[in-house]
């Protein structure tokens, strides 16, 4: 049976000390800067990860609590240009997913192995047991932490 291994669930409640230490020495203007048209900016970036990180949340939950659930899509961009996270606070948004991981990772430590076995109902993936889920998140965390450094390698001019 697939369970995450208390490293595994060590490294996804911790994620945000490593983005902290990344973004530290960074401006305003350093955050905000769009390395292409078409790219995020660093801000965005830290705006999207609790607004991705509370649908994981409610999906982590509703897959212990619920039988099957459907589990809801949303569309991240939309969520990007429609609640302004260029305006918004990326200190704020950066401990708000620290809680939120926490707090999961809480609830995912206390679980019998049977509960990474549940299932919930994804539109697009299908059926998804929470071990999938879990690592979906854990490896969310990460790339956007290896997206937040190409950023700040290519605003530096490295490549």
């Amino acid at each position: 049976m697939l369970v995450p291994t208390p490293e595994q669930i060590h490294s996804y409640a911790t994620i945000h000390e490593r983005i902290a230490v990344a973004i530290a020495e960074l401006t305003p203007n350093q955050l905000q800067m769009r390395p292409a048209d078409n790219e995020w900016s660093i801000q965005q970036v830290l705006l999207h990860l609790p607004d991705s990180e509370a649908v994981g949340y409610e999906r982590i939950r509703r897959i212990i609590a619920e039988e099957r659930p459907v589990l809801q899509l949303y569309d991240e961009d939309a969520w990007a240009c429609n609640l302004h996270y260029h305006q918004q606070d990326p200190h704020l948004a950066l401990e708000l997913f620290k809680l939120l991981r926490q707090s999961s990772a809480v609830l995912l430590q206390q679980l019998p192995a049977a509960d990474w076995k549940r299932v919930g109902l994804h539109a697009v993936n299908g059926a998804m047991n929470l071990y999938t889920i879990f690592q979906t998140y854990l490896h969310h965390g990460e790339a956007h932490l290896r997206q937040i450094e190409d950023v700040k390698r290519r605003l530096r001019g490295d490549r």
